[in-house]
């Protein structure tokens, strides 16, 4: 029987953390990745072809598949750390811990960095994706304004159980065109 339950790593936590730092890297490229699919959407939707708009979706598709294997590898890999620490943290409290000893202290470094980059990498996509939201919404918005401003003022508004365009029985349509 071991005596311990979390016997320490052979080599040290040293392998861990380069493990944990590539998978780091891994999660950077992801996210550039998916930055760059929002960029083609963008581009897309300023261009009008929608045959990038799918190329970009399914880019963005494929970006978001890696970030979700990658997120699951790295919270595996930081509770194996967390473990040959003897501490229970994030990724901030594992760098701190072996920024503070002598022997890790690069190791603690580097891996601060590899954690600030994942994470401004983070920020700048969300900040992409919040532009992409815009524009999908407002051109939907647009799309709707022209689909009304074509259909003459007799045309029907609201629609029945089978989708076709029904009279409403009052003045007023049953279909809310505010949201």
């Amino acid at each position: 029987m071991n005596p311990h339950p979390n016997p320490p790593a052979p080599g040290g936590p040293a392998p861990l953390v380069h493990a944990l730092i590539e998978t780091l890297r891994q999660e950077r490229a992801a996210t550039d990745a998916l930055h760059d699919a929002f960029t083609v959407q963008l581009d897309a939707l300023r261009e009008g072809t929608p045959a990038r708009q799918h190329d970009g979706a399914d880019a963005a598709a494929e970006a978001l598949d890696m970030l979700g294997r990658l997120r699951t590898v790295r919270d595996r890999q930081t509770r194996l750390l967390g473990r040959v620490l003897r501490i229970d943290g994030d990724l901030d409290a594992l760098a701190a811990v072996l920024a503070a000893g002598d022997a890790t202290a690069s190791l603690g470094a580097r891996l601060r960095t590899a954690a600030d980059a994942v994470r401004t990498g983070a920020a700048r996509t969300r900040r992409h994706a919040d532009a992409l939201d815009f524009a999908l919404r407002h051109a939907m918005s647009l799309g709707r304004g022209l689909i009304q401003a074509m259909r003459p003022p007799e045309a029907p508004r609201t629609y029945d159980a089978t989708g076709r365009a029904a009279r409403p029985a009052s003045a007023r349509p049953l279909v809310n065109h505010v949201g």
